[in-house]
């Protein structure tokens, strides 16, 4: 039920998928108490429940020699990285979305995630030396930037820090599988609804509107990121229009009956 909420750090989000995922990727690797004085890492950012620093909190003394991210403000259409060049930056989203794009072996880009507020944006670039996919801003967007020196230091020697990036690995790693799984054996029509849900569910949990919103990728990215044609898209929208499940006009999105989505999201092939 997409109304049902929890607290998670004193913060009230969304009981659906989505939200679950980060709880329990969250209680998985939670650090030990500590006695020490401490305090909240990025306290003033009204996303941090869904970032990775979520619940982080520095000891007093920690946090005097720790340098926080710098803010960037970029337009649409900018590039964050480009795939095969040197690492030097990790970035987050505090607002804006944007797309990861990877160029395979015969030269066909394809769209590999979407990311929001909170996302950290290629996370295992910081354990090599270049960047596997390119990444560009969807519209305009600011950013948390750190020097991949420096957040290698953080990961490294704050544990807290350190525990937060895993969780936020394993995150990541469940939502790959849940896409390879829907794009490997699900019908169009299925991932275009798990589509649908799953952002709703994302945006749910940024505190926004789950069954009314815009979309900010057009539906060729939309169909690079499920492996189907834009005119296999647009057929599948127009069904669930004729159906009641959602009325799409252009890129605005309002979903009329999410049980049905969600039901029709899980069928598999």
């Amino acid at each position: 039920d997409l109304s049902i909420s929890l607290h998670l750090n004193d913060k009230e989000v969304p009981d659906n998928e989505y939200a679950r995922s980060i709880r329990h990727c969250h209680a998985l690797t939670r650090p030990r108490a500590s006695h020490a004085p401490t305090t909240s890492l990025c306290n003033d950012c009204g996303i941090n429940h869904q970032c990775v620093w979520d619940g982080v909190r520095l000891p007093l003394a920690q946090q005097r020699g720790a340098r926080f991210p710098r803010l960037r403000m970029l337009e649409k259409g900018e590039a964050l990285r480009r795939q095969g060049e040197k690492v030097e930056r990790i970035l987050s989203l505090k607002s804006g979305s944007a797309k990861s794009t990877m160029i395979n072996e015969d030269g066909v880009e394809t769209v590999s995630a979407f990311h929001f507020p909170g996302d950290l944006i290629g996370p295992l670039d910081i354990y090599g030396k270049h960047h596997h996919s390119s990444t560009t801003l969807l519209e305009r967007s600011t950013l948390c930037e750190y020097p991949v020196a420096e957040f290698q230091g953080l990961i490294e020697g704050v544990p807290a820090i350190r525990f937060a990036f895993m969780r936020r690995l394993l995150s990541d790693a469940k939502a790959a599988e849940n896409h390879h799984r829907v794009v490997t054996h699900a019908a169009a029509e299925s991932r275009v609804a798990y589509f649908l849900r799953d952002l709703s569910q994302r945006l749910e949990a940024l505190g926004r509107r789950g069954d009314d919103f815009s979309l900010p990728m057009c539906r060729h990215d939309i169909s690079s990121f499920l492996g189907l044609a834009p005119e296999t898209i647009s057929r599948s929208l127009s069904h669930f229009e004729e159906e009641l499940i959602c009325e799409v006009r252009s890129r605005h999105v309002q979903i009329l009956d999410p049980l049905r989505l969600a039901k029709l999201a899980a069928t598999l092939t």
